[in-house]
């Protein structure tokens, strides 16, 4: 009776805000996780050993959120909303944003890692940079090669609007 009395209260200072039944921690999923039930799925439609052309060709999902990264389509931001663990954060607004039209090199995806190892564990998460490695990988997953190589920029409009296009022709009905 006291956690619904706790719930509508705050349901009444921050109408936005979702509270979940389930402990925080059990509806978070790591990118990582969430790679290994997809090479589990593609391993068993399509039983090794495979040639290069049927892991190519393969219909791999493509996704707008990467743990507690989510990606804002209309402003092209990465924004950080911690609510899936056991931090502090529980506000409607990122504790994080992106700006990743100025992403034009892995230099710039760098600084981001930098910048994100000092923060507090428990209020960011633990896995933010992790997490933050698979949306930079796969947003920008058409560009890896020319990132590899030193002095050499993308576009990263182009390279946003490319990942909502996929994601958007996946999930067509």
């Amino acid at each position: 009776m006291i956690f619904l009395q706790k719930k509508l209260l705050l349901n009444q200072c921050h109408p936005k805000t979702v509270f979940h039944n389930l402990p925080k921690n059990l509806l978070y999923e790591s990118p990582i996780d969430r790679e290994k039930k997809e090479n589990i799925e593609f391993a068993q439609k399509n039983p090794p050993p495979n040639d290069i052309s049927v892991l190519l060709s393969y219909d791999w999902p493509i996704h707008m959120n990467w743990g507690d990264w989510y990606l804002d389509e209309k402003n092209y931001y990465l924004d950080l909303l911690p609510d899936c663990h056991f931090g502090k954060w529980s506000q409607e607004e990122p504790l994080y944003s992106i700006d990743l039209k100025k992403i034009c090199s892995a230099n710039d995806m760098l600084k981001w890692f930098f910048q994100l190892s000092g923060k507090d564990p428990d209020l960011y998460g633990r896995n933010v940079i992790i997490d933050l490695y698979y949306a930079f990988k796969e947003i920008f997953a058409d560009d890896i090669i020319p990132l590899t190589i030193v002095g050499k920029t993308i576009c990263p409009t182009a390279a946003v609007s490319m990942h909502i296009h996929k994601y958007e022709l996946q999930h067509q009905l």
